[in-house]
């Protein structure tokens, strides 16, 4: 995983170049080709207290349970709460 900052890049606008909110908290709509989020797999029994932490650093932390739709978030940390099973497949696998 990799960073840049370019420095004349234009001027961030939310929609465009980021979401404009977090999920929950609005519309996240973005355009094509930006990466909305990351995510880690974290052990279930330490979620709460890393979103403590996260919290006492000051960042702002929404509780996303994953539906089936199609909304990404900034920095996602993720536990399996069960094992997957055939049912868990919804779409169709493509060819690339």
């Amino acid at each position: 995983m990799a960073f840049f900052c370019f420095l004349k890049a234009p001027e961030s606008q939310a929609g465009i170049t980021h979401t404009a909110n977090l999920v929950t908290q609005g519309d996240i709509t973005s355009a094509h080709g930006f990466m909305n989020h990351v995510a880690f797999d974290v052990p279930l029994e330490k979620m709460d207290e890393y979103k403590q932490r996260l919290k006492q650093a000051g960042l702002e932390c929404t509780d996303v349970y994953h539906d089936d739709s199609e909304a990404g978030i900034l920095l996602e940390l993720a536990s399996w709460t069960r094992e997957l099973t055939p049912a868990d497949v919804n779409v169709e696998p493509i060819s690339i």
